[in-house]
């Protein structure tokens, strides 16, 4: 059903009556319409994901800026379409390059208004330190090796390499 999958998690840093909501993305490749169980699928069950919708607020309509990995993950975090930002289709391993650093992005936003922030899965945005979430707004980060990186090893949020697949964080972890 999902090849791959990031999330953007953020939650308020404090949780007083009044707090600005919580707000979590959820951006997955070749994910289609009718894939998830509440959206119809007979034999997909996503227990979680339809307790989530029972309970929050679904936005159906999407339009990806563009069809690779790199151009639209860049094009969620800027607002901008993915050329006008001056990447190609995909950054590989081995690109000495990543989201251009004159970028703001959702999540810098998202600080600004007093979120921790946090990222886990696919990045796509740059492999080197500069580039690399915690460099980009995110105070925390679970990151899976990309396109090319013969080993799927996941990196915390400043790049060093973790044996095995984190245990996720608790929305607690995100909390200042």
């Amino acid at each position: 059903m999902w090849t791959t999958a990031a999330l953007l998690l953020t939650l308020p840093a404090c949780a007083a009556a009044g707090a600005p909501p919580n707000v979590v993305v959820f951006y997955a490749d070749d994910l289609g319409f009718g894939d998830p169980g509440f959206a119809g699928h007979p034999s997909n069950l996503t227990p979680n994901l339809d307790a989530l919708r029972a309970t929050g607020t679904r936005l159906s309509s999407w339009y990806s800026a563009c069809p690779v990995c790199t151009g639209s993950r860049a094009a969620l975090m800027t607002g901008r379409i993915y050329s006008r930002i001056g990447l190609p289709g995909v950054l590989g391993p081995t690109s000495q390059t990543g989201l251009p650093l004159r970028e703001t992005t959702l999540a810098d936003q998202f600080k600004k208004a007093g979120y921790a922030t946090g990222m886990i899965g696919k990045w796509h945005l740059g492999q080197r330190a500069a580039y690399l979430p915690a460099a980009r707004g995110f105070d925390a980060s679970r990151r899976r090796a990309g396109l090319g990186e013969t080993t799927p090893v996941w990196t915390d949020s400043c790049g060093v390499g973790l044996r095995a697949a984190p245990s996720f964080p608790t929305p607690e972890s995100f909390l200042r």
